[in-house]
């Protein structure tokens, strides 16, 4: 009777030992497919995908001639609205002829006809840093911060900083015939320094001129 009892008792263990070897066996079935077949995949597209960066600005629109010379290259293309504008990038405006572009913060910059200018700073991380949005080279480009989640900013040779509260607009000027830059505001408030240092505040129908000698006047 003893000796049935224990045999009774072994294949009670016996089974129950199956059954735990069955359970951990399809646990590690189960553990093998989400690994291999659900969490891979989207890991491995998350990890090989290169980070492609994203654009400075885009053109929203333009009229006439417009076109642009990218980073260290030495041809002018078309403009298009297909285009991804980067730091270094030049935009060239010919007679008669404009160009709107839009930042990734929501600042519109319009260049005006006849006007070369360069794209400056990369958006996205570094809203808080002080370099300008643009470089007029040449020409002139009106700035429209009213839906601009930062304060933008522009620069030529002579101003070093054109900075515009959010909600403001203005525009701003550099002539290379008589070699005076301007910073105009149309609306809002903003602040000029020149690339002397002076700072001067502005508000609304206020203008910052430096003439060909670095000498500043306010209209």
């Amino acid at each position: 009777m003893a000796r049935s009892n224990f045999e009774i008792e072994w294949q009670t263990i016996s089974v129950r030992t199956i059954k735990i070897v069955i359970v951990l066996f399809l646990a590690a079935i189960c553990g093998s497919v989400y690994w291999f077949w659900l969490r891979n995949p989207a890991d491995s597209n998350q990890n090989d995908t290169p980070t492609l960066a994203e654009s400075t600005a885009r053109f929203i629109d333009y009229e006439g001639k417009v076109e642009v010379k990218p980073k260290d290259e030495f041809v002018w293309n078309p403009a298009s609205f297909k285009m991804d504008l980067q730091v270094g990038d030049r935009i060239r405006t010919a007679p008669d002829s404009l160009a709107k572009i839009k930042f990734e913060d929501g600042t519109e910059i319009t260049v005006q006809s006849d006007s070369i200018v360069v794209i400056s700073k990369q958006m996205g991380a570094s809203h808080k840093e002080e370099s300008p949005l643009m470089v007029i080279e040449v020409g002139e480009s009106d700035v429209n911060a009213e839906r601009s989640a930062s304060a933008p900013s522009l620069s030529t040779s002579k101003i070093s900083r054109f900075k515009l509260a959010p909600g403001s607009t203005g525009s701003v000027r550099a002539d290379d015939q008589s070699g005076e830059h301007s910073g105009t505001i149309n609306k809002g408030f903003g602040e000029v320094t020149t690339a002397r240092g002076e700072t001067t505040q502005l508000s609304e129908l206020e203008q910052i001129k430096v003439d060909k000698d670095f000498v500043t006047s306010k209209v």
